[in-house]
């Protein structure tokens, strides 16, 4: 069983190779930021317009604007292309994605209320005509 001494020797030791692992600086001055504070907002900026127009693609695809809808991935796919790296792979993939997005076509189908219509201006009609048949009838 060691003794007591050489424990704390090795504490010692331990201790004082944690102090080289840690290094705490005192700065004088503040850090300078990893980014110029124009290209963050810059950064920021994009990160607005990519989120706005993903939104708006969002819309068109509820709304089924067909028209917003195309304009919207177009522009994505444009500000990607001009801001990001092409050649990084997650950026081929986005651009792909946008791509195939591009060709769905959005519509609905035209609804024909014509027959609704028909059967609520005859009901309307009917009305007019005998006002008396709009009263419920009376269950004894």
């Amino acid at each position: 069983m060691p003794s007591s001494a050489t424990w704390i020797e090795n504490l010692r030791h331990s201790l004082q190779s944690f102090k080289q692992l840690v290094v705490i600086r005192h700065l004088d001055q503040p850090l300078e930021p990893l980014l110029p504070e124009e290209q963050t907002q810059q950064t920021r900026l994009l990160q607005h317009h990519l989120q706005l127009y993903l939104q708006q693609t969002q819309w068109a695809l509820l709304h089924a604007n067909g028209a917003v809808y195309r304009v919207s991935l177009t522009t994505l796919q444009n500000l990607i292309q001009r801001y990001f790296d092409t050649n990084a792979q997650i950026t081929q993939n986005t651009l792909n994605i946008l791509e195939k997005l591009t060709k769905v076509t959005i519509s609905l189908p035209k609804l024909d209320f014509d027959p609704i219509l028909s059967a609520i201006e005859t009901l309307e009609n009917h009305l007019q005509a005998d006002p008396n048949s709009a009263q419920p009838e009376s269950t004894q």
